[in-house]
C-alpha cells in the first residue's frame, strides 16, 4: 500500500499553494472560492467534471504535484477537457473517470483486493478522501466503499447477484416457452393420429427436440441452484473477512470517538459492526450522526501502512457540520496528532482559522485574492 501526498496545487500563473505532509489549512470568508479550490483537485485527479467550476477563471491551466511512495508525478488538466495528463517519473495521458485511470492509480498507490472483480474501485476509495457537506447530506453507499478500503471489493457480489436474477429471468421466460411448445406438440400429434399417413417420423423428431428443450431447462435449472450457492458462500465468506478487518481497526475507531467525543453518549458505543448492519441513522440526532461519520472518515481515510487501503488522505470542505467550537477544536487537535505520525496528510477548507496554529494555515483567500483567482 502506497500513500498520495499532494505537494502543489498551481491555480494559474501567478497563485499556487504549497502543502506539506501534515496538517494543511487554506481558509477564506464564505464566498470566497475555497469550495471551488476544493473542487479543483478533484477535477484535476480526474473525479469530476467542470460543472463545480464555474467560478474558476478559464485561462487557468491547473496542476497538482504528487507524490505516490518513490514516484513524483505532475497532473495536469485544462478546463473542459477530459484528459488527464502525468508527467515526470510516469509519463502517460488517460481519460477522466475511466478504467485506465482506475487501473493506474491502482498501480501507483497499490490498491489490492482479496477478489478480483474490478471496475473502478480504486477511483472510489480516491474519491473518499474528499469529504465535504453535500457528501454528508448525500450519505449513500458508505458501507460499499469501506468494504473496499478494507480490501474486499463488494461490486462483485452485485454483478452476480445482477447476473443470478437475469438467469432467473430467463429461465423463466423459458419455462414458458417451453409450455407453449409442449401444447403445440400435443396438438399436433394428436392432429396426426387422424392421418392415414405414417408420420411417425415428423413426430419422433418434435419429440426429440422437446426433449430437448426439457432438458436443457433441467440444466438451467441446476446451474441456477450452483449460482445461488456459489453467491451464498462468497457472501458468507466476504462477511467474514470484514467483521476480521473491523476487529483490526476498531481501537483506532474508538480511540478517535474516544478523543473527539468525550461530551457524548450513546454514540459512542455503537461499535463499527453495528454502523456496518445499520440501515439508518434515525436513532441518534443529527450533531451525532454529523460527528460519528467524521470519525468514520477519519478512520478509513488513515494509512494503516499494509492494513487497509486507506490513503493516507483527507481533503475537507467544511470539516463538520455542526457549529460546536468545543468538537471543531477536538477534531483538530486529533487531526494534528494522527498527521504527526506520519500516518495523515490532512488538507482542510475553512472560514473558522480562530483555533488553528499559524504553521498550519498554507493558503489565506483575502477578499481582493479572490477577485483576481475567480470571476465574478
Amino acid at each position: 500500500m502506497s500513500r498520495l501526498l499532494i505537494r502543489k496545487l498551481q491555480i494559474d500563473d501567478y497563485n499556487s499553494i504549497i502543502f506539506n505532509e501534515k496538517v494543511n489549512y487554506v481558509v477564506g470568508d464564505n464566498g470566497s472560492g475555497k469550495t471551488t479550490l476544493f473542487n479543483l483537485i478533484q477535477y484535476i485527479l480526474g473525479l469530476t467534471s467542470t460543472k463545480r467550476l464555474s467560478f474558476l477563471r478559464t485561462s487557468a491551466k491547473p496542476y497538482l504535484v504528487c507524490e505516490f511512495k518513490s514516484k513524483k508525478v505532475r497532473i495536469s488538466r485544462n478546463l473542459d477537457s477530459n484528459i488527464i495528463n502525468f508527467e515526470g517519473d510516469i509519463t502517460t495521458k488517460v481519460k477522466a473517470n475511466s478504467l485506465e485511470l482506475n487501473k493506474l492509480y491502482s498501480e501507483l498507490l497499490e490498491i489490492s483486493f482479496i477478489n478480483s472483480y474490478e471496475y473502478k474501485p480504486t477511483l472510489d476509495i480516491l474519491n473518499f478522501s474528499f469529504y465535504s457537506d453535500l457528501d454528508f447530506k448525500k450519505n449513500n453507499d458508505r458501507a460499499r466503499i469501506y468494504n473496499k478500503i478494507l480490501g474486499y471489493n463488494s461490486d462483485y457480489l452485485d454483478s452476480i447477484e445482477k447476473d443470478i436474477t437475469k438467469f432467473e429471468t430467463q429461465i423463466y421466460t423459458d419455462k414458458q416457452s417451453l409450455e407453449l411448445v409442449e401444447q403445440y406438440k400435443m396438438a399436433v400429434n394428436k392432429s396426426l393420429e387422424n392421418l392415414d399417413t405414417d408420420n411417425s417420423i415428423f413426430s419422433n423428431i418434435l419429440n426429440s427436440e422437446f426433449e430437448k428443450m426439457k432438458f436443457q431447462e433441467l440444466t438451467n435449472y441446476e446451474l441456477l441452484n450452483h449460482a445461488q450457492h456459489a453467491y451464498k458462500e462468497e457472501l458468507k465468506m466476504s462477511r467474514i473477512y470484514i467483521e476480521e478487518k473491523l476487529s483490526m481497526i476498531e481501537p483506532f475507531y474508538n480511540e478517535i470517538m474516544k478523543d473527539i467525543n468525550l461530551r457524548l453518549g450513546k454514540v459512542s458505543n455503537i461499535d463499527l459492526k453495528s454502523i456496518f448492519d445499520k440501515k439508518d441513522y434515525r436513532s441518534i440526532s443529527f450533531g451525532e450522526k454529523s460527528l460519528m461519520l467524521f470519525c468514520l472518515q477519519l478512520t478509513f481515510c488513515t494509512d494503516y501502512k499494509d492494513l487497509t487501503n486507506g490513503l493516507g488522505l483527507l481533503v475537507t470542505d467544511d470539516m463538520l457540520t455542526v457549529n460546536d467550537n468545543y468538537f471543531e477544536n477536538r477534531a483538530y487537535e486529533k487531526l494534528v496528532e494522527i498527521s504527526q505520525k506520519g500516518e495523515l496528510q490532512y488538507i482542510g477548507f475553512t472560514s473558522k482559522s480562530s483555533n488553528i496554529a499559524k504553521e498550519h494555515i498554507v493558503f489565506d483567500i483575502s477578499p481582493w485574492q479572490g477577485v483576481k483567482l475567480f470571476e465574478r
